[in-house]
């Protein structure tokens, strides 16, 4: 029996209210195992936006990261202590 195919998304938001940052995917399909970010598109367009990592350019759309060996993370730098949370919900 193959294990079911695993996608979560959660909603990335900043301070206490809440200001709609982005979206975070990750999605796991037998061997693959990967995850997305997406910046909401009033993010972009505010005056006080910013890179919420290095691996993470202001650019519309999906940005995309596959841990680059098995011993790194497979969510992008901002987010890489998720690691621990997903491991712990698998």
């Amino acid at each position: 029996m193959t294990k079911p195919a695993i996608k979560q998304t959660v909603k990335v938001a900043l301070g206490e209210a809440g200001r709609p940052v982005g979206t975070l995917t990750y999605s796991k399909d037998g061997g693959r195992e990967f995850t997305t970010f997406a910046y909401d598109t009033t993010w972009l367009a505010a005056p006080d936006r910013f890179e919420l990592s290095p691996d993470l350019p202001l650019v519309e759309g999906h940005q995309f990261r596959k841990a680059p060996s098995k011993d790194d993370s497979v969510f992008h730098f901002a987010f890489a202590d998720t690691d621990q949370m997903v491991g712990a919900a698998a």
